[in-house]
């Protein structure tokens, strides 16, 4: 019989671990099948395209990942918040894809695992810069841009690509593009915690287009009916939950 320990979800948090209607909340059931299969030696982990401190703000203490794939999979941590793997995009890359998207986008650096940004408005706890060159070097791990509808979003995802493509990668989440180091993604992510961790069966589960990697690279891919078709049609079943992805994925025993 295989360990439980070899077996393994990696969920999104914007949209599937967190709902986002009628208001921002985390489904209680969901919170307690992810205890219950904690605890039963199942490894459970959160991927996002959030920066690290955005991630940690919001995330209830009930939920304790074995691991963690932030800004889609530049930064992976262990459950002790060790890094296990950390990929940058370089400051003059950072500027130059700031200086194309300026006036046609709302863009934020996620470095250090914090947000920075050149904007006058924004959040308090968001940090203010100049130029991308007021942020420590090697540390930031991608970058956020908002546009105001999803056309314009993968218009500019084709040029950010055709444009910077040596450099970065960008990824869509509706109206948001999350631009992470070239080599990065949350599959490739999910592929390196597999190995890291010795898992041999990975779930995963996602509800937009940046989690088409996700699925992909998953033993056993879940998402909802109501996700966009590209979505649907890279995954193995639909579900209405994570609570109900876990049910799937270990069922408990007789």
């Amino acid at each position: 019989m295989e360990d439980s320990a070899q077996t393994a979800l990696a969920s999104d948090y914007d949209g599937t671990l967190q709902r986002w209607h009628p208001y921002p909340h985390i489904l209680p059931e969901d919170v307690a099948a992810i205890r219950a299969f904690r605890a039963a030696g199942f490894r459970f982990g959160i991927c996002t395209g959030r920066c690290l401190s955005e991630l940690k703000r919001e995330l209830p203490p009930a939920i304790e990942p074995d691991f963690l794939i932030v800004s889609s999979g530049a930064w992976i941590l262990g459950a002790d918040g060790t890094t296990l793997r950390e990929t940058v995009i370089p400051n003059a890359a950072a500027q130059e894809i700031l200086d194309f998207l300026r006036d046609r986008a709302i863009v934020a650096f996620q470095a250090a695992g914090v947000l920075w940004t050149a904007r006058d408005q924004a959040p308090a706890h968001w940090r203010r810069i100049a130029s991308a060159a007021d942020i420590p070097e090697n540390t930031i791990h991608a970058i956020s841009a908002e546009f105001p509808d999803l056309e314009t979003a993968h218009t500019f995802a084709a040029e950010i690509s055709a444009r910077f493509g040596a450099v970065v990668t960008p990824f869509q989440n509706i109206t948001i593009l999350d631009i992470a180091p070239a080599a990065c993604s949350k599959g490739a992510a999910v592929t390196f915690v597999k190995q890291h961790l010795g898992i041999t069966r990975m779930g995963g589960i996602g509800d937009s287009f940046n989690d088409i990697p996700l699925l992909q690279a998953s033993d056993v891919a879940f998402t909802f009916p109501a996700s966009p078709p590209a979505v649907r049609a890279c995954a193995d079943r639909l579900v209405a939950s994570v609570a109900e992805a876990i049910a799937l994925l270990a069922p408990p025993a007789p």
